[in-house]
């Protein structure tokens, strides 16, 4: 039979769903009184029980008129809700933040048609920004405070991908990021897979699962200058469902 032209299959997609999973985190300090907190802070890996983390992701996909077999752009959001209970650094209450990430990225592929099954190995290029929780200290080792706050990292984004399509009803694809924060260090690893159904044209269902693994050196004022304070590690497994629309 006849196949389908790259004009004939769907060119842009846009989705929304939920997200479920466990968080990891540990902070070490590299120097002692200053801005990061002097002992180390950890829950989840093998010391205490990961932080269930929900939460929720949407993004959009796109073939380039003109070059649908080979550029693609995609971009995305998912923030996810995590609380743990740190009693020994003097939080009465419970610990919430969102852990979020946004990525931009372009996608060149080369596309091979194999019977009913189109296959498009790829490399992802981009922009990510995401953040960290960070706790730090004021004041001495005999009267000190500490507080927690957001530290945000932008960078870039890449690796490879490798989308599969059958029959314009089933459709998905599985690749790794490796971040480079502010351009130049790399500090993270992620692995993404998803698995789509079209249960009407312009409708399907989708699952996926998504893994991130980072560390970061922390650089603050300390001492006059801009040194190393601390390191942060951290990482999150996490699984999606949702819906999404196509044309």
């Amino acid at each position: 039979k006849p196949k389908k032209s790259s004009g004939d299959s769907p060119w842009l997609r846009a989705q929304a769903g939920l997200a479920i999973g466990g968080y990891h985190y540990h902070q070490e300090p590299t120097v002692l009184q200053g801005p990061i907190f002097d002992y180390p802070i950890t829950f989840g890996g093998s010391e205490t029980s990961a932080a269930t983390s929900p939460g929720f992701t949407i993004s959009a996909a796109m073939e380039v008129p003109g070059v649908r077999d080979n550029l693609g752009v995609r971009a995305s959001y998912r923030s996810v809700l995590y609380r743990m209970e740190l009693p020994d650094l003097g939080f009465d209450e419970p610990i919430s933040d969102w852990l979020s990430n946004v990525q931009l990225v372009g996608v060149g592929r080369h596309t091979m048609e194999l019977g009913d099954f189109k296959v498009q190995p790829g490399l992802r290029l981009g922009i990510a920004i995401d953040d960290f929780l960070t706790f730090q200290q004021r004041g001495t080792t005999l009267q000190r405070t500490v507080d927690y706050g957001p530290l945000v990292v932008t960078g870039l984004s890449t690796g490879p991908e490798v989308a599969i399509a059958w029959t314009d009803k089933v459709f998905g694809h599985i690749g790794l990021d490796f971040g480079l924060a502010n351009f130049t260090s790399y500090y993270s690893l992620g692995f993404d897979m998803e698995v789509a159904y079209a249960f009407k044209d312009n409708l399907y269902a989708f699952i996926g699962t998504d893994m991130t693994r980072r560390s970061l050196g922390v650089y603050m004022d300390f001492e006059g200058k801009k040194q190393q304070v601390g390191t942060l590690e951290d990482h999150i497994n996490l699984y999606t469902l949702g819906l999404g629309w196509q044309m």
